[in-house]
């Protein structure tokens, strides 16, 4: 947030703003525990399955998951699950973005579900454009995933930057994006999608499911998925 004017846009994959429940931070300190007690391997065996869509078992994105768990040492996986069951929440940070930012979630992901995505995009009300990209089969990990639809959401988003935010939130070009969900913050406003389809809802959101038309299904915002071992 104290560096937030030298940022052209920001990208958020499968994450959160709030903070722990009580419940949240007892099952971190469980997993510490069994961290400690078992190694990182106890790790392994109770994220990974909860990390990936049923879809994405099996593949590479699977492998590259186990082996940066396998690879992050014990007292690092601790310390980052300590951390993160007293960070503060992150909603007034989102409050004061002014560039526009890509919200990315996994249809699957069952760690930051679609209701963490959409509470984060309510409170981004000063950003001029926000998009929520919502990829199918893909869980808590989407850029390991669906490497490809990620990449082409962010360098969709590069070139709306490249084109300036204002101007891309006044020509409500965000529903025109075929595959993606795009939301406009601001006073209601109708968003034409790729049959002319309208839907804005009472907050001024008008938004796409990835590999549908314009529909009325309101998601919420992801988070940065860094080492899988770091479950949010």
């Amino acid at each position: 947030a104290r560096l937030r004017d030298r940022l052209a846009a920001v990208v958020l994959c499968d994450t959160k703003a709030s903070a722990d429940t009580e419940a949240g931070r007892l099952k971190r300190r469980e997993s510490i525990e069994a961290i400690r007690k078992g190694g990182i391997e106890a790790a392994l065996h109770a994220m990974l399955p909860a990390l990936l869509a049923p879809a994405s078992r099996g593949t590479d994105a699977e492998a590259i998951a186990r082996a940066m768990i396998l690879a992050t040492p014990p007292a690092t996986a601790c310390a980052d699950l300590a951390g993160m069951a007293v960070r503060d929440e992150g909603f007034e940070a989102l409050s004061l973005l002014t560039v526009p930012l890509l919200l990315v979630v996994g249809e699957e992901d069952t760690v930051t579900p679609a209701s963490d995505a959409e509470a984060m995009a309510e409170v981004a009300s000063r950003v001029p454009f926000v998009r929520l990209l919502t990829i199918p089969q893909a869980g808590h990990l989407s850029p390991l995933e669906r490497p490809h639809e990620v990449a082409e959401g962010i360098g969709a988003l590069g070139d709306r930057g490249a084109d300036g935010g204002q101007d891309i939130a006044r020509r409500g070009l965000g529903a025109q994006l075929p595959g993606d969900r795009a939301l406009l913050v601001g006073p209601p406003r109708d968003v034409a999608g790729p049959e002319g389809d309208t839907g804005p809802d009472e907050q001024g959101f008008a938004g796409e499911r990835a590999g549908a038309g314009v529909g009325g299904h309101s998601g919420r915002l992801g988070g940065c998925a860094d080492a899988p071992a770091l479950a949010r």
